[in-house]
């Protein structure tokens, strides 16, 4: 009886073992933003790594099949596994031409190293091949040698460790890029901490949405090549002044009575995505002509703005070009103009507008341009 329960129970447990990469796959992997083919080819060479001087692959496998969930890769880890035994030197020469050309050759150096400590340390010959490996990728020995210090972080999660390299290394803001994977869900909550790689790049992030301590007061950024915020809420205003790009991603602007929350002078461009806008005066400032600004998946709500004499929650010089994808507006109202002010270039995909019936036109635009857009109890869509 005893006997035929501990079966019963070892199916169950080959069951849990069997769906566990898939309830916590690792998101955000570079290699998730390629095509089918290099995802395959990709996954074939971790399996490689995995059976080199390894008679027990559990972990590397449930390892790389946590990759293959957060990547979307839709092959079975037992057909990787097969065609990495069959594996031709043309096949390794593809691969090490497709990780160079997508920029994969530092994190998959990473993976590689993970995979190998995955029942300890490597022994000798596994070291010797990631040697090898790091060699025929094009890796010179600092970046080996770094990618390796931050494996030791990742592994044993340790952000000092993280940080130690930072402060350590020059030049090291794509290596570091490339293991974000790893890196951020690290930071449980570090908004007044910037896990940016270079002195002129700022990264503020929280893996949860989080209010931000270090912007308790209005902030100004000045002379940065690029500054990313993301899973921030603000509740006082941001400034950005000459800096090549920024991009805010996951954020929440709520509850000022400042003339604009967010304004951006001499930025040449702003990717702003997943962000929410809500009870706010004035929304977006732009000062410089020729700005490049893209708006995705983003909310705007319960917001008005009678600063100026359009009074509208966007506002910019003439000709920017400004992209809207899959942004709600909803609840707008202002003094004249709704939306976007002045003569710019103007592309609106999938957006709604929702009870933006305060002011006589939503946009006032040169060009003005797009598709699928639905209005419902609005303003005329545009006047010139």
């Amino acid at each position: 009886m005893s006997s035929e329960i501990n079966k019963q129970v070892d199916k169950k447990r080959k069951f849990f073992k069997k769906v566990q990469p898939q309830n916590h796959p690792i998101k955000d992997h570079p290699v998730a933003g390629c095509d089918e083919y290099v995802k395959e080819i990709y996954f074939d060479m971790l399996c490689v790594i995995a059976m080199y001087e390894n008679d027990d692959t559990e972990n590397q496998n449930r390892f790389i099949q946590r990759l293959m969930a957060g990547s979307g890769d839709t092959i079975a880890i037992t057909d990787h596994i097969k065609r990495a035994m069959e594996i031709s030197t043309e096949k390794v020469n593809e691969f090490i031409c497709q990780v160079q050309s997508n920029n994969l050759v530092n994190i998959f150096f990473i993976d590689s190293l993970i995979i190998s400590c995955a029942n300890g340390s490597p022994n000798r010959k596994q070291t010797k091949f990631l040697a090898e490996l790091g060699d025929a990728l094009g890796l010179n020995k600092d970046s080996i040698k770094l990618c390796s210090e931050l494996t030791v972080g990742i592994l044993e999660q340790n952000f000092n460790k993280i940080i130690e390299c930072i402060d350590m290394y020059d030049n090291i803001e794509v290596i570091f890029d490339s293991a974000n994977c790893y890196i951020k869900p690290m930071t449980k909550y570090i908004v007044n901490q910037d896990i940016s790689s270079v002195p002129n790049k700022i990264h503020y992030y929280s893996s949860v949405i989080s209010d931000a301590s270090l912007f308790s007061e209005y902030k100004t950024f000045e002379n940065y090549d690029r500054i990313v915020m993301e899973n921030i809420i603000f509740y006082k205003p941001l400034t950005f002044i000459s800096i090549k790009e920024v991009k805010l991603t996951g954020c929440v602007f709520e509850n000022m009575s400042y003339s604009f929350a967010v304004s951006f002078s001499g930025v040449q461009k702003v990717i702003i995505e997943n962000c929410k806008f809500k009870h706010l005066k004035g929304v977006l400032w732009f000062s410089s002509s020729d700005i490049k600004v893209t708006i995705s998946n983003s909310l705007f709500e319960d917001c008005y703005n009678d600063f100026n004499d359009c009074g509208c929650i966007i506002t910019s010089d003439n000709y920017t070009k400004i992209t809207l994808n899959n942004c709600v507006f909803k609840d707008i109202a202002s003094a004249l103009i709704s939306i976007i002010s002045y003569n710019n270039d103007i592309t609106a995909n999938n957006c709604n507008f929702i009870n933006c019936n305060i002011g006589f036109i939503l946009f006032d635009s040169g060009s003005l341009s797009g598709t699928n857009n639905t209005y419902k109890n609005c303003a005329s869509i545009r006047g010139l």
